[in-house]
């Protein structure tokens, strides 16, 4: 079920996490390393969320409170993309309603609620058990009854002879199952089985399925549920139903944050590529309704050959819907999702994907952009976004973790690989204590030997791209005078 990550080369090795594959920016430590416990509760629903980095490998838990979860590990390139990355898991947990371990007092209710019941489950069961076993005196009875039936052929036989009539049973063909047969049927009768429509068979003849990211149930009589009922979201199938939604949600992210990596760095990505992902509907959403033109396996461009990409086929290549409308098929050895700064006619294909509703599943032709025009051409900086004042600096570096920006020597940083070359922009923040008051400073881009480049030299995407993030972080300074926001 998990689909093979492929490489804009054209081969398909065994599959990596997206940000080992293809990082949008330059990866230093964003967050101290160490673990987060989340937790959410709302209504029937009482899970945990738990990640953290050993070295380059990030390692993610889940599941329902009171249980020990599914477990997940990833592996990055070093230790800094870890850490970076699960600070993106984190902010985006906390954004869907998760809190700290503890932060909630119904999540620690549902706890002590659960751990309460399986102590009183376990209590209740011994006390059957020493209720139903037979005394010493009442043992001896049993002997001695039976060595009395023993003593009348009629109506005992030796032990001998009951292994015997076994094993002849078990010799010749016969209907019956045999010990460790009738063990496997019903351990295979134990597991969630899958009907012809797609359903997973639950307790009490209620079934599910996943839907558009959720959990469907259905009752024994085929009436869908507005809510899973807590007996059927707690048992084995809605468990693993759960962790499904869950490597779901980040197959699709890793997905989106693939096809934007080639984007950013204007890889020429091979249409054999895009055709055997195409079924998988993850990569198809990112894949779909982007605007590529033709291109060479070594990245050189062919902008006649220009539209949004509707459809993958390995026979009939790459299907297109123009700036005039039309819908024609395209045979090329690979192609270039363009970045937005580099797209001619964007109004145009803007227009065209309203009226049309292509919606796009990565940021291209709405991605906030920016021409170099009123710097100077010789200058070293930008101090547009500089004098924001935040309250605290750890406002800022949470924003900038948000946003999934690294954060090192007191600047945000965002790299961009353009032409083979990677130059970083880098937008002073501060680097005092994080409680006290910080101000913005400037923006300026490194190229590979990390020397500050002049405007004139910074690559029109990475300009673009670095001001981006110095735009996004700028607004969420304090504001003193709601005039000047």
């Amino acid at each position: 079920m998990d689909p093979p990550a492929i490489d804009p080369g054209g081969h398909m090795p065994p599959r990596k996490s997206a940000a080992q594959e293809a990082p949008i920016v330059s990866i230093t430590p964003a967050v101290d390393a160490g673990s987060r416990r989340l937790v959410f509760s709302e209504g029937t629903s009482h899970k945990f969320w738990e990640a953290s980095c050993t070295g380059a490998e990030m390692t993610v838990t889940f599941g329902r409170i009171g249980t020990a979860g599914q477990k997940q590990v990833k592996s990055f390139a070093d230790a800094a993309q870890a850490q970076v990355a699960m600070a993106k898991l984190v902010a985006e947990k906390t954004s869907k309603g998760y809190r700290d371990a503890g932060a909630s007092p119904a999540v620690a209710t549902a706890t002590t609620a659960t751990t309460a019941a399986k102590t009183s489950t376990a209590d209740k069961t011994a006390k059957k058990q020493q209720a139903t076993k037979p005394s010493k005196a009442a043992k001896n009875e049993q002997v001695s009854k039976a060595g009395k039936q023993a003593t009348k052929p009629s109506t005992a036989k030796s032990v001998e002879s009951t292994k015997a009539d076994k094993t002849a049973k078990v010799i010749q063909p016969s209907s019956a199952k045999s010990g460790p047969e009738k063990s496997a049927k019903a351990a295979k009768e134990d597991k969630p089985q899958v009907t012809n429509d797609g359903w997973i068979s639950g307790p009490d003849g209620y079934h599910l399925t996943v839907r558009e990211g959720k959990t469907v149930c259905r009752n024994a009589k085929g009436k869908e549920l507005a809510t899973v009922p807590p007996k059927v979201a707690d048992s084995p199938a809605g468990e693993q139903l759960d962790a499904l939604v869950e490597w779901l949600e980040d197959h699709g992210r890793d997905c989106r944050a693939q096809v934007e990596g080639w984007m950013l760095r204007s890889l020429p990505v091979p249409t054999s590529l895009i055709a055997a992902t195409w079924p998988d509907p993850a990569w198809r959403v990112a894949f779909e309704n982007t605007v590529v033109c033709a291109a060479d396996a070594v990245g050189r461009r062919n902008e006649a050959k220009l539209g949004f990409l509707r459809g993958a086929d390995p026979a009939r290549g790459i299907g297109l819907v123009t700036i005039d409308g039309e819908t024609a098929w395209m045979k090329s050895v690979a192609v270039m999702i363009l970045h937005p700064v580099l797209l001619p006619e964007r109004s145009e294909f803007q227009a065209l994907g309203v009226e049309l509703a292509l919606p796009q599943g990565i940021q291209q032709l709405l991605r906030e952009t920016f021409v170099r025009t009123s710097e100077s051409p010789t200058a070293e900086s930008v101090m547009r976004f500089s004098g924001g004042e935040f309250e605290q600096l750890s406002h800022a570096t949470g924003r900038c973790r948000q946003l999934g920006y690294a954060v090192s020597g007191g600047y945000a940083i965002c790299e961009v690989i353009e032409g083979g070359v990677a130059t970083t922009a880098r937008f002073w923040i501060g680097s005092e204590d994080p409680e006290s008051e910080t101000t913005t400073g400037d923006l300026s881009w490194t190229g590979p030997d990390e020397a500050v480049l002049p405007l004139g030299k910074v690559p029109p995407v990475a300009f673009s791209e670095g001001m981006r993030m110095a735009s996004a972080i700028f607004a969420k300074r304090k504001v003193a005078d709601k005039k000047e926001a």
